[in-house]
């Protein structure tokens, strides 16, 4: 798969607003006054893992499932084609049939207006 430089911006903007918002947490819901600034700090990577975690999760499924989609639009091309052509056999089989149909009724009219023709001939 190749990779584009607006995914890698995309990616950049988004880890700048998680780790914006990881910092505003941080900052503005502090624990006690008393307490110590590591405990806050903890809690912003807890978020900050929260955030961005549920989201390389599906991006893991998302490749993992990605060559079962290729396959099944694949499949669903190759059976689109097999019921064209099944379509496209049907209808010649009909015209053949009805062309073999239509030479027996010549061969057979051409019959009797020979057999007639040799009778009135005598």
């Amino acid at each position: 798969m190749r990779s584009k430089g607006w995914f890698y911006l995309t990616l950049a903007a988004y880890v700048a607003l998680v780790l914006a918002v990881m910092l505003i947490r941080v900052n503005g819901v502090s624990s006690d006054e008393s307490g110590s600034s590591d405990v806050d700090y903890a809690v912003g990577v807890v978020m900050l893992f929260a955030t961005v975690g549920p989201a390389l999760v599906g991006e893991m499924a998302m490749r993992r499932l990605l060559p079962a989609v290729r396959l099944r639009k694949e499949r669903r091309n190759i059976l689109r084609r097999i019921r064209r052509a099944e379509q496209a056999h049907k209808r010649a089989q009909h015209y053949l049939d009805r062309m073999a149909r239509a030479t027996e009724r010549w061969d057979s009219s051409a019959a009797r207006l020979t057999a007639r023709e040799r009778l009135n001939g005598r």
